[in-house]
C-alpha cells in the first residue's frame, strides 16, 4: 500500500537526518547530507500535504549554508557542481572511467547525424535525440523579462532532410528568435550545454534538490496555512534572482497558482512538475486542457489520447510482476 510504502520512506528519512551531517563546505563532496535528507522528508511530508512539519525542515535548511547563487545559469555550470544552490544532485564525470559520464544533452537535442554545432564535438544522435523538448506552452509561460528563458531554453536552427533527421546550421538564442530563410528552429534544453572532450562523455550532474525549489516548497506551505504574507518573501527571493518584478499577492487561492507556476519555470526540465500537478490536485485539469489544445493543433492524434483520469495518475502494475505474485491486484483501470 502506498502508505505502507511513505511510512517506511520517512522512517529511513528520519534515521538519515539524525545520522548525516550537514555540509562541511562549498562546493560540497556529493555525497548525501543532513540537507539532502532533510529536504527528501520535506518533500514528502508536502505531498501527504503535512504542511506544518514541512515548514520546520524547509526552515531548518537555511542555517545548513545553503543560498540560491546570484546568477541563475552559474547553477548547471559543470565548473560549478556542488554549489550552496545545491542540496542533492546525482554525480557524473567524464573521461575514461568507464561509466562515469553523463551525456543528457545528446539525448535531449533534436535527432541529427552530427551534433557539433552544440555538443562541439561530432555525434550520431539519430537514435535517442529527441526526448524532453520544451513544448511551446512551457516557453510561453516565462514572463517578458524572465533570464531563466535563456539559461533553460535555446534554439536548433536548421532543416529536415530526405531520411527526416534534422540538420543543423546554427545554434541560437530563443529570446527574440526568427528563422533564418529556409530554416526552421527547434527548442531544445539548454541547461546541459556544457563543453566535453569527447561525444556522448559530458561531465552534467543531474539536479535533484536545489535550495530554491526548497524556498518555493516553503512558501507553498505556509500559504496553504493560511500564511501568504510570511510565504511572500521566498517568491520574491526567487523571482528577483530571474529578473523579475516582485508580487504581493498574499491571496491563498492566486498565490497558489502563481507559486505553482513559479516551480514550473524554476525547476524546468528537472523532473518536478509532474509532482507538483499530483500533489496540488491539478494533474488532471492541466494535462486534458493540454491534450485539447494539441489535439486541435495535430489532428492525427487519436480523440483518445490526452485524457487523462484518476486511473491514469499511477502506473499499472508490469505483467512481469503480476505473473511473479499471483496475490497482486492490478490498479484500476487498467
Amino acid at each position: 500500500k502506498a502508505e505502507d510504502i511513505y511510512a517506511q520512506v520517512i522512517k529511513d528519512a528520519k534515521d538519515a537526518i539524525a545520522k548525516l551531517k550537514a555540509p562541511q563546505k562549498f562546493p560540497q563532496s556529493g555525497h548525501a547530507s543532513k540537507g539532502s535528507a532533510t529536504m527528501l522528508l520535506a518533500d514528502v511530508y508536502m505531498t501527504q500535504h503535512k504542511y506544518a512539519e514541512a515548514v520546520t525542515l524547509l526552515e531548518s535548511l537555511s542555517g545548513m549554508g545553503y543560498q540560491i547563487l546570484p546568477d541563475y545559469s552559474a547553477v548547471f555550470s559543470t565548473s560549478n557542481k556542488n554549489n550552496r544552490e545545491s542540496i542533492f544532485e546525482v554525480q557524473y564525470m567524464q573521461g575514461v572511467q568507464g561509466g562515469l559520464q553523463s551525456n543528457f544533452i545528446y539525448k535531449f537535442l533534436p535527432r541529427t547525424l552530427d551534433t557539433k554545432i552544440i555538443t562541439g564535438v561530432t555525434t550520431n544522435t539519430s537514435t535517442v535525440g529527441g526526448w524532453n523538448t520544451p513544448t511551446d506552452d512551457l516557453i510561453a509561460s516565462y514572463e517578458p523579462g524572465d533570464k531563466r528563458l535563456d539559461a533553460s531554453i535555446g534554439i536548433v536552427e536548421g532543416a529536415y532532410n530526405a531520411s527526416d533527421l534534422f540538420v543543423y546550421s546554427a545554434d541560437k538564442s530563443i529570446i527574440g528568435y526568427t528563422p533564418a530563410p529556409g530554416k526552421i528552429g527547434i527548442p531544445y534544453t539548454r541547461k546541459f550545454q556544457h563543453p566535453s572532450e569527447t561525444s556522448n562523455n559530458t561531465d552534467d550532474n543531474w539536479p535533484v534538490y536545489r535550495y530554491s525549489d526548497a524556498l518555493l516548497l516553503l512558501a507553498a506551505a505556509l500559504n496553504e496555512q493560511g500564511k501568504g504574507p510570511e510565504a511572500l518573501p521566498y517568491v520574491n527571493r526567487v523571482r528577483s534572482r530571474a529578473g523579475l518584478a516582485e508580487i504581493g499577492t498574499t491571496g491563498k487561492e492566486e498565490l497558489r497558482k502563481i507559486i505553482l507556476h513559479e516551480r514550473r519555470v524554476e525547476l524546468a526540465f528537472e523532473d518536478h512538475r509532474w509532482f507538483d500537478l499530483l500533489r496540488t490536485g491539478n494533474a488532471i485539469e492541466v494535462m486534458n486542457a493540454y491534450g485539447k489544445v494539441m489535439k486541435s493543433t495535430y489532428k492525427y492524434l487519436n480523440p483518445a489520447s490526452y485524457n487523462v483520469t484518476k486511473d491514469r495518475l499511477v502506473y499499472p502494475i508490469p505483467e512481469s510482476e503480476m505473473g511473479l505474485n499471483t496475490l497482486l491486484t492490478q490498479n484500476p483501470g487498467y
